[in-house]
């Protein structure tokens, strides 16, 4: 009922993807699932046994070599006096791109400097952007040139911004926790599992007006090594959590696990 393109299915196909999914669901030994989300309504509407249902975030799809030391220059190269937002995502209307908008206005007219730059994504046709917006169209990452503007521009960023009015999970909250950049998101579908509520960022109720958003944000300007605590947690979450090697591993365990029951 969230994507567009959902939402003209025949009633028929519905209710045999409904089928379809219940019987695979129910042959599996185990089943993974990216988010709480997805797990919870696996259980709730497929009467699936909560005990072979596992979460395994996804991880970051760009390659990471920094270390803690790393991460701190970066957090520490941001100005202090200026608020960099980053909005990275396809589909304006659902990534919640106005609301992006709104925020960033919100911050310049309470004092805060502030700049959103969109990354791969464009307002509608008609919409006239403010000054402080910049774009910068799709960013070809197979391409080093592409991958090193990618990269720059989330590492200059003080947070990334996606009020989602519907998302899955959100890879890119692990690429943004990989240099050090909390997230200001919404608590709908799967974020509240790939973004940590003080541990990677800070999330918001999906009707939460854009000066609620600039509130956090000016508090933790107002209050610096705050700030600065919670970008070094994002990287932490990242290391542990939001990588593909840690959610590589953790499916291993649980597949060895089914394996040795098995035999």
């Amino acid at each position: 009922d969230a994507y567009p393109y959902f939402q003209r299915l025949n009633p028929l196909t519905i209710r045999r993807g409904h089928r379809w999914e219940r019987r695979a669901l129910q042959r599996a030994d185990m089943v993974f699932y990216a988010c709480d989300w997805a797990r919870d309504a696996a259980i709730s509407q497929y009467g699936v046994d909560p005990d072979k249902v596992k979460v395994i975030p996804f991880g970051a799809n760009i390659q990471c070599d920094r270390t803690s030391a790393d991460v701190d220059k970066l957090i520490a190269a941001r100005p202090k006096d200026r608020c960099n937002l980053l909005f990275l995502g396809k589909v304006w209307e659902r990534k919640g791109g106005d609301i992006a908008v709104a925020v960033a206005d919100e911050l310049n007219r309470a004092g805060l400097p502030t700049t959103l730059t969109l990354i791969g994504s464009q307002p509608p046709e008609g919409v006239k952007l403010p000054s402080f917006v910049r774009k910068t169209g799709f960013i070809n990452k197979s391409e080093p040139a592409g991958l090193k503007q990618f990269n720059d521009l989330i590492a200059e960023s003080h947070f990334l911004i996606l009020p989602s009015r519907a998302e899955a999970f959100g890879i890119v909250f692990c690429e943004a926790a990989s240099f050090g950049v909390p997230s200001l998101a919404t608590r709908v579908g799967g974020i509240p599992t790939a973004v940590r509520e003080g541990g990677n960022g800070r999330l918001f109720a999906p009707d939460a007006p854009p000066g609620e958003y600039a509130a956090v944000v000016r508090g933790l300007f107002g209050d610096y090594p705050t700030y600065q605590a919670l970008a070094r947690s994002a990287f932490q979450e990242y290391e542990t959590r939001l990588n593909w090697g840690v959610s590589g591993a953790e499916a291993m365990r649980h597949l060895r696990r089914v394996v040795e029951l098995r035999r």
